[in-house]
């Protein structure tokens, strides 16, 4: 801060004044035409111009998430004395305001600070204008208390206040929404206030129209809605509410308190089309209600699906590990933070047309299932069943005559209750499965009796097995012993990879699938994050396989195989969300 010329100073015991006094600040210009104090006045008067703001911001003690070379002008004229009488005025110059995290230019064009007080009465308007948010109106008045000398705000001074918006988008938010989710609408708002500091009132309308939302890799899309709200002394409530999907709508409505944190918003489904990737589509119908009183959020409604088409793909993609931790990317939340409690009941009916496609099952499916809470867990009361269906193993496909996933608990672990099977003239041969989705029971089921390795058989090759066979013995003996294995935590496969320190360990359909003897046994180990090495031999002996497979980087690999055949295989992956 710089003096720019002699300026005129008086100093007294009872009295102080400075009088056309012009300083230099970081480029700007402040003009303080007039200073004096005395006998309980005060009193000032000047201008400034290009005066930065950064460096200002800089004096806080907490620094904000933002950077700045904004520059402004402005004047003043204050006077106190047993009242505040004045103004101050702000203007902007140049310059602008971008955050930091993240990295957002506002582009700011207009900003523009009006304070006003007349005999210890205040009144402020502000105008704030970005190439990223539109205009801004807001204006304010309240009154200042004189006690003891000092001039007080005081929680019960009256206040009355306004805002007004138009907003043409939703780019300034865009930054700060998560990787693959879009969002979009015009937005609105004329908000008045009154009351006092301590109690306020809020009345006025917010709109958002043309709303757009995505999230593609769910599949879950709103083409287009609007949702009005009215604020009527701190309560709000939906007076308009409709979000269209890319088949059907919701009908939203709802009321909430302001002050006292209480409501329950409503929500009526058309046919609307929940998911609509091309695995997984579903709509529904119904009404669900959601509501937050007394720190608690409830969630509550009757839902009917009214087509849904799910598929199950054979291996879904790999997830981190909660322990894992990427540089770069902020640290996941931690999951024992306290989380706002949740009480639900849901009633869901799966409806007349809901196909399921995935692990070998494809089926059409029926029945009702209630999801609730209970003692903060998540249960579930009612049964899925099977109305009619197909289920594939070892190259054959079954039917399902019976299939209920009956739920008397935990949600994700109800009892099975599975019968799939093949008919071959007067025999029936299947699996049969029971136990529960954690620890589920598999048996050979056949009609008339007989022993697994006959029933497998029977399965797999449509007639029984000579026993003078030892290859195709042997092979539907491992058939058998992997499937049966499966009520174990892990597959006779996977116990066997454990044991013999490999990788992986593998039984596979040969070229012909009706030719037991040509199913392939696999073990594979991995050298190093790059290279795996394979050994494949099918039960007749015929085919015998080394292969090396390198992995040159995520989408290029090459695989060189010996043995009975032999080649070298180069691979590159693209993939499409």
């Amino acid at each position: 801060l710089r003096l720019l010329a002699p300026t005129s100073l008086s100093l007294g015991q009872d009295a102080q004044r400075v009088d056309n006094a012009a300083f230099s600040f970081a480029g700007g210009r402040v003009s303080l035409d007039r200073f004096e104090r005395r006998a309980g006045l005060l009193a000032t008067r000047g201008s400034l111009t290009r005066l930065p703001l950064a460096p200002l911001l800089d004096l806080l003690a907490e620094p904000l998430p933002l950077r700045t070379d904004l520059r402004v002008g402005g004047s003043w004229d204050i006077q106190l004395d047993n009242a505040l009488d004045g103004r101050v005025s702000l203007r902007r110059e140049s310059g602008g305001v971008s955050l930091t995290d993240p990295a957002v230019t506002l582009g700011l064009t207009q900003l523009d600070l009006d304070l006003r007080a007349v005999a210890n009465q205040l009144s402020a308007d502000i105008d704030i204008n970005t190439a990223e948010t539109g205009p801004i109106h807001l204006e304010g008045r309240t009154r200042l208390t004189h006690e003891d000398g000092k001039l007080l705000l005081l929680r019960s001074a009256p206040l009355n206040w306004s805002a007004q918006a138009r907003l043409p988008d939703l780019r300034v938010v865009r930054p700060f929404l998560p990787l693959g989710v879009k969002a979009d609408a015009q937005l609105s708002f004329d908000l008045s206030g009154s009351g006092t500091l301590a109690e306020p009132v809020l009345d006025g309308t917010l709109a958002a129209s043309g709303i757009r939302f995505s999230m593609p890799e769910s599949g879950i899309t709103i083409r287009d809605g609007i949702v009005k709200l009215k604020l009527d002394n701190n309560t709000v409530s939906v007076s308009e509410g409709v979000l269209e999907g890319q088949a059907g709508r919701i009908l939203l409505t709802g009321t909430a308190n302001w002050r006292n944190p209480t409501g329950g918003l409503t929500l009526k489904a058309e046919e609307f089309a929940v998911f609509t990737r091309s695995d997984r589509r579903l709509w529904v119908s119904g009404t669900t209600r959601l509501g937050y009183a007394a720190g608690r959020v409830t969630l509550d409604g009757d839902l009917r699906a009214d087509k849904a088409r799910i598929e199950m793909p054979e291996a879904n993609r790999p997830r981190l590990s909660d322990d894992v931790v990427v540089v770069g990317q902020p640290p996941r939340t931690d999951p024992h933070a306290r989380r706002t409690p949740l009480d639900m009941d849901l009633r869901f009916d799966l409806g007349d047309d809901f196909l399921f496609k995935g692990a070998g099952i494809d089926a059409r499916l029926g029945g009702n299932i209630r999801v609730f809470t209970l003692n903060e867990a998540l249960r579930g009361e009612g049964s899925i069943r099977v109305i009619k269906g197909r289920y594939s193993i070892y190259g054959q496909t079954l039917d399902i005559e019976r299939g209920v996933l009956s739920f008397t608990g935990p949600i994700g672990n109800p009892t099975l209750d599975i019968l799939a099977v093949r008919k071959t003239g007067d025999v029936t041969a299947g699996v049969k499965v029971s136990g529960t989705i954690e620890r589920p029971l598999a048996k050979l089921y056949s009609d008339p009796a007989m022993s697994d390795t006959d029933t497998l058989s029977w399965l797999v090759l449509g007639h029984g097995l000579d026993e003078s066979d030892s290859a195709k013995f042997g092979a539907l003996q491992l058939m058998a012993g992997a499937l049966l294995s499966q009520a174990e935590s892990a597959s006779l496969q996977g116990r066997l990879a454990d044991v013999l320190s490999i990788d992986n360990f593998e039984v596979r359909g040969g070229d012909n699938p009706e030719d037991i003897s040509t199913t392939v046994v696999s073990v594979g180990k991995r050298i190093n994050s790059r290279l795996m090495m394979n050994y494949e031999q099918s039960l007749d002996g015929l085919e015998q396989v080394v292969k090396a497979i390198y992995h040159v980087s995520p989408k290029f690999r090459v695989e060189v195989m010996t043995g009975s055949n032999t080649g070298l295989d180069v691979f590159y992956t693209l993939e499409y969300d």
